[in-house]
């Protein structure tokens, strides 16, 4: 497993470990030779302010070797790395108060990166070849300093071993409201889906892979919480700050989503 990829000394964010296991757990994409799609829905409050990029996602060195990551910048726009390249939207504040979902669409055959927010193409670029060995982590990037982390909400992060075409794309926006990714046309393709509470065995100590090995182990200050909690609120959201962490009921209700079964 590797080191925490430069994570800030203290505050609350998700880490992954380095999930390079291969075959269909893998995550550690390389952008020349794998297509993929990453998912991840948030919301941040209207008017917050911050100097350096908040990082939803992150699989980074810093400087060079920079495999993936999702970002936001002060402007509200989303970055978002791809094998060292960096592509931004423009034009949209999205640090609005409203939930929004960013999907980072890899295809390798180009290779071209395409980025789209909330189901409309935003961003389109060309990534280079960049592996790390650093962890994947949620809410934490290589940044030093608590402006590196992310103070909000995410939900239903996924990874897919496929680059979606226009009708995986709507499938997954589905209107801006979450639906059930085990019945997705690329549902095959699923490696990894973190519920954010709503998942089977989702603690706040231990966020559970619906479908794979990858699990995402709560850290505050780069140790494993002590603490979990057992009985969860369906329709859950994951509130991530510097200072706390928690779960919370702010997501697939406020969207008229799915149900757990």
């Amino acid at each position: 497993e590797g080191d925490d990829g430069g994570a800030p000394a203290n505050g609350s964010y998700l880490n992954m470990g380095a999930v390079d296991g291969g075959g269909a757990t893998n995550l550690d994409f390389d952008a020349t030779t794998t297509s993929f799609t990453i998912s991840v829905w948030f919301k941040m409050a209207a008017g917050f302010s911050f100097s350096t990029p908040i990082y939803f996602i992150s699989k980074l060195l810093g400087g060079s070797n920079n495999q993936y990551c999702i970002a936001i910048n002060s402007l509200g726009n989303i970055d978002v790395i791809v094998g060292d390249t960096i592509g931004s939207t423009s034009g949209t504040n999205y640090i609005d108060g409203e939930w929004h979902n960013v999907m980072v669409i890899n295809n390798h055959a180009g290779p071209t990166t395409t980025v789209y927010v909330d189901g409309t193409l935003t961003n389109t670029f060309v990534p280079t070849n960049a592996t790390t060995t650093n962890d994947l982590l949620i809410g934490a990037g290589y940044e030093v300093g608590a402006n590196g982390y992310l103070t909000g909400y995410l939900d239903e992060v996924s990874f897919w071993g496929a680059a979606f075409n226009p009708i995986g794309i709507a499938a997954l926006w589905n209107g801006g409201v979450p639906s059930d990714l085990t019945k997705h046309p690329e549902s095959g393709q699923l490696r990894t889906w973190l519920r954010m509470g709503d998942g089977v065995g989702d603690t706040l100590a231990l966020i559970k892979d619906q479908v794979g090995p990858n699990d995402a182990t709560l850290l505050v200050e780069g140790s494993p919480t002590p603490a979990a909690i057992e009985d969860l609120p369906r329709y859950s959201s994951i509130y991530i700050s510097p200072t706390g962490y928690e779960i919370t009921n702010l997501h697939e209700d406020t969207y008229g989503g799915i149900k757990d079964a």
